[in-house]
């Protein structure tokens, strides 16, 4: 029987020394340089946690500032938007009242107790005539001492001027006019009297006449001549004469009214100029 030879086969590496060695060396690149080591699973969720939670400390921080910052803006933006808004109302409101009353009287506006207020130039013109031509046409009692008598306005002097009172009536106007001056002026009103112009010499003279005023006046004293032919002096004699000052302020107040209500004429006392002594001491 003859003898299988055994082939020679080359002795086996151990699986741990291979290992071993793997561990030990480090592997190399083709040019020869060490490979770095790749970082393990547990590294790479460490740091990637960490500005992870530093985010989420400033994002919480920056929230809060904000939360803060517009708690307390809230106030004065409400304020603000508050003021604003009364703002645009005013104007808007003061627009369109002052639009609705362009060219009329500012409300409030009475001419000797007449209303003229929100009415046109042309409609007061009409209003003023109305009510100044029966005024005319109406007698005026005038009190003189324990005597009245009647008289027309004309016959003491009165003459109604209305292009006068017209301008002193204030018109509405987008250059002059807004909702304070409207409103202060329908709150505050405004009484215009009635222009009118008077002849107070032509009163005092009609009254003096009419009244037969000139027996109440002062006398000086004169010469005169006796039943006799003798030459006498004819003594002085006090008297009253009309107070003008007086006579014209209370016809022009009672006919800027437009009012027909009694004129009491004042008097004042008065003294003649040349007395009997005086002519006896010249004679």
């Amino acid at each position: 029987m003859t003898k299988k030879k055994k082939k020679k086969t080359a002795p086996k590496k151990k699986k741990a020394e291979v290992s071993t060695k793997k561990r030990q060396s480090p592997a190399k690149s083709r040019h020869g340089r060490k490979k770095s080591k790749k970082p393990t699973k547990k590294s790479t969720k460490g740091a990637a946690k960490a500005p992870a939670k530093l985010f989420n400390i400033q994002e919480s921080l920056r929230r809060k500032w904000l939360k803060k910052f517009s708690k307390k803006l809230r106030t004065p933006v409400i304020i603000v938007f508050v003021v604003i808004g009364l703002f645009v109302l005013y104007q808007l409101s003061s627009a369109v009242i002052t639009y609705s009353l362009l060219g009329k009287a500012l409300p409030g506006t009475r001419i000797a107790g007449m209303e003229v207020g929100t009415l046109s130039l042309d409609e007061i013109q009409e209003k003023l005539m109305e009510k100044g031509q029966p005024f005319l046409e109406k007698p005026i009692r005038v009190v003189l001492g324990d005597e009245s008598l009647e008289f027309l306005p004309s016959e003491l002097g009165i003459s109604l001027l209305p292009r006068h009172t017209l301008q002193e009536i204030r018109f509405v106007k987008f250059e002059n006019s807004n909702l304070f001056t409207i409103l202060g002026a329908l709150w505050g009103g405004r009484e215009i009297p009635f222009y009118v112009s008077v002849d107070v010499d032509k009163a005092a003279f009609n009254i003096e006449a009419r009244f037969n005023f000139d027996d109440r006046k002062a006398k000086n004293a004169y010469l005169s001549f006796d039943e006799n032919g003798e030459l006498v002096i004819v003594s002085e004699k006090k008297g009253e004469d009309i107070d003008i000052r007086q006579l014209y302020q209370d016809i022009k107040l009672k006919a800027g009214q437009l009012s027909s209500e009694p004129i009491t004429v004042k008097t004042l006392n008065r003294e003649p100029l040349v007395t009997q002594a005086i002519l006896e001491e010249r004679l």
